[in-house]
């Protein structure tokens, strides 16, 4: 039991670790608000399209973390305007982060979300590492996923 609540406890962590405040990617880059207090539900054992395009699929894969900070509300997604793009690696016992870096649209118009996945020690528990960017809608194209060290 005490297992179950150590890693939930890091898995809170972690997301709150990757969750920082808004990105601007420079002016070639494309916007995004990473999503706050989110966490990836036990039962999704991979994210099959990382573009979600609606509420009903994002809360099959997320819950909400609310806490009592003063920005402890999870992040609102208006799907009407913004779509997300979620990354999630596999439940893992070394410690990880991960946090998006850039999102830029290439040659071939595909949106090339690059972020940054890091392991270090190994734990005695396991954790699940994700992070979600929410998109203004009139950024389109196919999502391609670029991990850097």
């Amino acid at each position: 039991m005490s297992k179950k609540i150590i890693a939930l406890a890091t898995v809170f962590f972690l997301v709150f670790a990757a969750c920082k405040e808004e990105k601007s990617n420079g002016t070639s880059g494309i916007p995004f608000t990473i999503a706050k207090n989110y966490f990836i539900k036990n039962n999704v054992k991979s994210i099959d399209n990382p573009k979600i395009e609606n509420t009903k699929k994002f809360n099959e894969i997320f819950g909400k973390v609310f806490t009592s900070a003063p920005d402890g509300k999870p992040t609102v997604i208006d799907f009407s305007k913004n779509y997300v793009i979620a990354v999630a690696k596999p439940v893992t016992n070394l410690k990880t982060e991960m946090v998006p870096l850039t999102l830029k649209k290439n040659k071939k118009e595909e949106l090339v979300l690059t972020y940054k996945h890091i392991t270090t020690e190994k734990q005695t528990f396991t954790t699940r590492s994700s992070f979600a960017i929410i998109v203004d809608k009139m950024h389109q194209g196919t999502i391609v996923l670029k991990e850097v060290n």
